[in-house]
């Protein structure tokens, strides 16, 4: 899958679209030099296909409203929406992160099968995955059926 990200000066601003990037890596680097630089970068899907935001199913079912927020001290976070497959919403649904984070980590390999799935970088990968969900949990408003 492809992505574009798009870089303001400020939040809500003006913005410049960049890429597509190849893949979530090569965009993800590509934005942070921005966002190292204060900027607020946003990153998208280049494709108009949906997925879902946890494990990346192009089933989308469910639009899970989510206040802004940013990651601890990092410059990623999030904005707007979060969309869920019928699984993942089920795990959500039910209230069981743990579930929803080890079900995202069981699939990201396989989506980004570039990245090498070794025990350092599974762990890796499960902790920023548990970390951003624990931000979803916080932050998540409603929920809708599309």
């Amino acid at each position: 899958m492809r992505y574009v990200i798009h870089v303001a000066e400020e939040k809500g601003g003006p913005f410049e679209t960049y890429g597509p990037y190849e893949d979530y890596p090569t965009a993800h680097a590509a934005g942070m030099v921005y966002a190292r630089q204060g900027k607020d970068v946003s990153l998208y899907p280049a494709d108009e296909a949906a997925i879902c935001d946890f494990c990346s199913s192009p089933l989308v079912a469910w639009s899970y409203d989510v206040e802004d927020f940013r990651v601890g001290s990092t410059e990623w976070g999030s904005r707007g929406g979060w969309a869920a497959c019928d699984d993942c919403h089920d795990l959500i649904e039910k209230g069981d992160p743990r579930a929803l984070a080890l079900h995202s980590l069981r699939t990201f390999f396989t989506t980004n099968s570039q990245i090498p799935d070794q025990p350092e970088v599974r762990s890796h990968v499960y902790e920023h995955i548990r970390t951003v969900h624990g931000e979803f949990w916080a932050h998540k408003r409603s929920v809708r059926h599309i």
